[in-house]
């Protein structure tokens, strides 16, 4: 799990405005979150499930990402449609789901960051023999809802400058996103400071 933190937490404080009245100020602070992920791969949360003539929701063999991050899921076959979707938690442990769309056999990543991961409801086989695994992108999941991604200060990987991308959405805290240029690797740090 990585770590965040606020400087200058002084919010709702009230000044004297020009003419006289009390005007409220809402002060924000600048996060610095840090963490150090690993390389993403697609079967990190889970290896290849058996699909069957029923639709499941697997609730064993799942592995929740070290640090919150964006999920993938990949099929084995060319035929493979229906979607499968991922029930979980995000940072603040908010429980959330994603829905991802089977594309054949080409990994397709989803749009929200999980910190846990419950279940999986996975589709009926296309054929005989089908798979679907779950791993997880190397698109990395904030503590905070972030109002601009301009508000983004500084973005470091590895200590030198990155130059990845900021997806902010300000209703839901999954969708504010950093997806590095960095390769990640477990060791090298992501260093994200911003304003909130």
């Amino acid at each position: 799990m990585g770590s965040f933190y606020p400087f200058n937490p002084n919010l709702g404080q009230e000044i004297q405005g020009l003419t006289g009245q009390v005007v409220p100020v809402d002060m924000g602070f600048v996060a610095h979150y840090q963490s150090a992920p690993a390389l993403g791969t697609n079967v990190a949360v889970h290896a290849d499930i058996p699909l069957t003539a029923a639709p499941q929701t697997i609730t064993t063999g799942i592995t929740s990402p070290a640090v919150p991050r964006v999920l993938t899921i990949k099929g084995d076959d060319a035929g493979m449609t229906g979607n499968v979707v991922l029930h979980g938690t995000d940072m603040a442990d908010a429980v959330i789901s994603d829905t991802i769309a089977l594309n054949a056999a080409t990994e397709v990543v989803g749009v929200k960051a999980f910190k846990t991961v419950t279940s999986i409801d996975v589709p009926v086989q296309s054929a005989g023999g089908n798979n679907v695994r779950v791993g997880t992108a190397d698109v990395f999941g904030l503590p905070h809802k972030v109002y601009n991604a301009l508000c983004l200060l500084v973005k470091l990987f590895n200590a030198a400058t990155d130059a990845g991308t900021l997806t902010v959405n300000a209703t839901d805290l999954c969708k504010n996103l950093y997806d590095p240029a960095g390769t990640p690797d477990g060791a090298k740090l992501l260093d994200l400071f911003y304003l909130v």
